[in-house]
């Protein structure tokens, strides 16, 4: 990836901050729009993605 596992750690904290705020300021149908319906899988898979580096 070329980034250390503490900032991929960091970018996906951040990025969730992010689009919690998101959700809360803007109504759902818009949220979805910028954000997209499959955000909540695609984050998970995200997370996973960075647990196996980190086993690495």
């Amino acid at each position: 990836m070329g980034e250390t596992k503490t900032a991929c750690k960091q970018f996906v904290a951040s990025y969730q901050q992010q689009t919690e705020y998101l959700r809360n300021e803007l109504p759902i149908n818009i949220y979805n729009q910028v954000v997209g319906t499959q955000h909540r899988p695609n984050k998970a898979a995200l997370l996973v993605t960075i647990h196996g580096l980190m086993i690495d």
